[in-house]
């Protein structure tokens, strides 16, 4: 290279990096916010909630190759009620149905979101009235696959965090997981799940975790349709360009609501996409 040449001039672009929890977050802009504030104080205390004061270990991971957009499962991350319509697994094992308890908070950028549904306790289990259940035709050869222990005192089963744009962090029964997704072209995703649990676990507790992990992932018992539901969706769209429908699920807002019967959050999502492109 010339004389004149310096590397500090000529390197890629900086990333503006910070943690939170032990989780790396980077940006390209200079006016992001800090972490903290661009999730949110309601946001962060689920953050909290799952990885606060604790050491978390990877257990497992690996890439799975999603036929859409990114921005469909960006979507697919924060429509808090497609879980007991799409995913057979959850109603037929009573883990997960609208009318349990549970709700939606978005934060007040509109990107970051958590859904949480709550377990019913047994003088409240009409949640799960005329559903297929372990009673009828369906069972696990193995029910330890469903057997849950509460770490937390606030019966949540079910949790998904999202923070704009592509980053999920998730616990549903007792495991754990980061996904962050990223385009490999206009019509096809890369989708990276790590699970983790935590370093003082017991043997009994990972065990667990690796169990419960069976329903995520490509092959998951409940993940598995996420994984081709968003190509079946583009392919729909397709053969309907000139057609246009607005569905107000959960009224027009953004608004944080006590029910999961609403796409305030990807509403949110589309809000913030629109503010930063300009669009």
């Amino acid at each position: 290279m010339p004389p004149g040449f310096r590397v500090e001039q000529h390197g890629p672009r900086q990333l503006r990096v910070t943690t939170l929890h032990g989780l790396v977050f980077g940006t390209f802009s200079d006016q992001t916010p800090a972490i903290e504030d661009f999730i949110g104080p309601e946001v962060l205390a689920r953050f909290n909630r799952i990885l606060g004061g604790r050491k978390i270990e990877i257990i497992g991971r690996f890439v799975e190759v999603l036929p859409n957009n990114w921005k469909m499962y960006a979507e697919n991350a924060r429509d808090s009620y497609h879980a007991s319509l799409l995913h057979l697994f959850f109603a037929t094992f009573k883990i997960n149905r609208l009318s349990q308890g549970g709700g939606l908070v978005v934060s007040a950028n509109g990107g970051c979101s958590v859904s949480e549904t709550i377990a019913p306790t047994q003088s409240d289990d009409t949640a799960y009235a005329g559903m297929r259940s372990v009673d009828d035709e369906y069972m696990l050869r193995d029910p330890r696959l469903i057997d849950v222990v509460d770490e937390h005192p606030d019966r949540v089963r079910h949790q998904i965090v999202t923070v704009f744009p592509n980053f999920v962090l998730q616990k549903t029964q007792n495991a754990m997981a980061l996904r962050f997704f990223t385009p490999d072209g206009v019509d096809r995703t890369n989708l990276e799940w790590i699970y983790f649990g935590y370093a003082d676990d017991t043997p009994e507790m990972r065990q667990r975790r690796l169990r419960h992990l069976n329903l995520g992932g490509p092959a998951g018992f409940v993940s598995m349709e996420d994984g081709c539901v968003g190509g079946f969706v583009e392919r729909g769209i397709a053969t309907a360009e000139s057609e246009a429908a607005i569905v107000e699920m959960g009224g027009a807002g953004i608004e944080s609501q006590a029910t999961r019967a609403t796409e305030a959050a990807v509403r949110g999502f589309w809000s913030l996409w629109r503010r930063m492109t300009g669009i």
